[in-house]
């Protein structure tokens, strides 16, 4: 919808200076519009922005930025304020003017010293504020009431006066460097005097050490303790060599059929591993079972019992285990008629093992057998089980008969 304008009126406020932006917002419309209706009109337009050139001129000079900044030390957002712009324009005509600024609050974090006169004003603004809960670090009041008094201004005051009056030295050593203030009366006996210039001493972190007989940690005292690093014992790694058997294919495979690999390898005097890495690199199954000649009754008879079982397998080349197999077998008894008889120090070894050996602690219960009488241990998956408990199942038996009784006679009753 077009807006109809009163030419005159937009006549009048550009002679007077006014801008196109502010004829604009006046007459409810854009500046580009304002503009080509004062070109009909056939008025020459002004240069850009030579109204607001014209309109802030006044503040725009270096004598003015000089007076405000420098002189009066008006930061560049008071001086928006007063001129009626944006902080950024100020700071652009300071640079224009070669005006030099001041350190920003950045500036000063990177490790330049701020002057006493800033220090005093930050101190000012921080004051009362941040106490307690209220402040980030807050960690739920876990410092005792000491701590906080040893770090409180009024303690740091008092330090500040005892080492002035000492002259910042050391009165025992006469040392300058790392002081500490000791208080003369015990702080924690003498709490009225804990800050009591009279009751200040100053003296270094050495001296501190020696009066409070304890050593004070190396952050404190600034010594350096040398901590030698014990360097590990270097272990030699055993390796172990298995001896290379040379023994044909053929005839291991002869041996292989009659023999296990235990007694195989027992005889050549290698391990079992060397022996089935062997079996492998000829390409045979090392975990197929050998295929003994089982002996007669007759053949075993005449061996066993005259000799015992390990001499029996010896004599066959086998194991015990297979021995007992072919006496099972067979249906042959065994004896210990011929099983030899145990050393001396064997017999000392297991009667020492004996003595020694500590009692094993119950953690059942003895009970006495509701049935029989009988006194009884009750292991402890038992006593979680049940609570009454019998001394074996005969008695168990009896017990639940009586139990079923009683209850038939009260369900009667």
């Amino acid at each position: 919808m077009a807006v109809k304008l009163d030419i005159d009126e937009v006549k009048r406020l550009y002679s007077e200076g006014k801008s196109l932006r502010d004829i604009a917002k006046i007459m409810g419309c854009g500046f580009k519009t304002i503009g080509r209706h004062l070109k009909k009109n056939g008025i020459h337009l002004r240069e850009n922005n030579a109204a607001d050139k014209e309109k802030n001129s006044w503040w725009q000079t270096k004598e003015y930025l000089t007076e405000q900044y420098t002189k009066n030390k008006l930061s560049t957002n008071e001086i928006s304020e007063i001129v009626g712009t944006s902080n950024s324009v100020v700071a652009t005509w300071l640079d224009n003017f070669g005006i030099a600024k001041r350190p920003t609050g950045g500036a000063y974090k990177k490790g330049t010293t701020m002057s006493s006169e800033s220090r005093k004003k930050m101190s000012k603004a921080k004051k009362g504020k941040l106490l307690g809960k209220e402040n980030p670090n807050w960690k739920g009041g876990l410092i005792s009431d000491d701590s906080r008094e040893r770090r409180s201004y009024d303690a740091k005051v008092w330090r500040e006066e005892c080492r002035n009056r000492d002259n910042n030295q050391c009165t025992l050593c006469g040392s300058v460097e790392r002081l500490h203030v000791h208080h003369i009366l015990s702080f924690k006996d003498y709490p009225d005097r804990r800050l009591d210039i009279n009751n200040g001493q100053t003296v270094c972190a050495l001296c501190h050490e020696k009066i409070h007989q304890r050593r004070f940690p190396d952050w404190v005292t600034g010594r350096q303790t040398e901590v030698k690093k014990l360097k590990p014992k270097y272990v030699e790694k055993k390796v172990i060599i298995y001896p290379k058997l040379h023994v044909s294919k053929p005839v291991l495979v002869w041996l292989r059929e009659t023999l296990s690999q235990t007694m195989i390898a027992k005889g050549f005097g290698i391990g079992g591993k060397t022996l089935r890495n062997l079996m492998e690199e000829y390409g045979m199954d090392t975990k197929s079972k050998p295929k003994f000649q089982k002996p007669s009754k007759e053949e075993l008879l005449r061996l066993y019992p005259a000799k015992t079982l390990e001499e029996v397998g010896e004599h066959y080349i086998v194991g015990q285990t297979l021995v007992h197999k072919w006496l099972d077998e067979y249906g042959i008894e065994r004896t210990k008629k011929n099983r030899k008889p145990r050393t001396e120090e064997a017999r000392a070894n297991m009667s020492k093992a004996r003595k020694n050996r500590k009692p094993v602690k119950l953690k059942g219960k003895h009970k006495d057998c509701p049935i029989c009488g009988v006194n009884f241990y009750v292991s402890p998956p038992r006593l979680r089980q049940a609570d009454t408990h019998y001394c074996n199942q005969k008695c168990a038996g009896k017990g639940r008969t009586l139990k079923a009784l009683q209850d038939n006679k009260i369900n009667r009753v």
